[in-house]
This record gives C-alpha cells, sequence and structure tokens, in this order.
C-alpha cells in the first residue's frame, strides 16, 4: 500500500527464522523529502532495542496530528515484548 506522504513504520522482528510484529513507530522526519527509513538508527544494548532518529525535529502521528516537536533524544525502546516512545 502506498500513500502520498508517509506515515511512520511498522516494527518486526526477525529471530530464529521467524518474524514478529513489535509496534507502530507513530513518527516521521520534519523533511518532506525524506522518509523514517533515512532518519532511523537501530541498535541493541542491554536486552534492549532502541530506535532512535538523525533529525532535529520530529512528527508525532504523521498524517493525522502532524506534531512537530524537537528531537531531544526521542527513541522508541522494545523491552520485554513492549514498544514505547520516550521523550
Amino acid at each position: 500500500m502506498a500513500f502520498e506522504y508517509f506515515f511512520g513504520g511498522e516494527a518486526f522482528l526477525l529471530e530464529n527464522n521467524k518474524v514478529r510484529y513489535i509496534g507502530n513507530l507513530d513518527i516521521e522526519s520534519d523533511d518532506m523529502e525524506k522518509s523514517l527509513t533515512d532518519i532511523i538508527n537501530i541498535e541493541e544494548a542491554n536486552n534492549d532495542i532502541i530506535f532512535s532518529f538523525k533529525s532535529d525535529s520530529l512528527l508525532l502521528k504523521p498524517g493525522s496530528d502532524d506534531i512537530l516537536i524537537p528531537n531531544n533524544n526521542v527513541r522508541y525502546i522494545y523491552n520485554n515484548s513492549q514498544l514505547t516512545m520516550k521523550r
């Protein structure tokens, strides 16, 4: 499915040849020419999977509310089967 604008992304975990849905990243770049995949950084630390973003500001709830926020270490953390956004 495709849209004219970017609307965040879905996150999946590939483990032991199995794909598991872990949640929605309801966030985007504030630059309409860049998608989430252009600005995302994914790393693993202390049993957490951390999704951080290379952008000075971000859009929360893109496509519905379009809330512009500064990127002050905004990240999603996946831990204990739960994906949580930290601001």
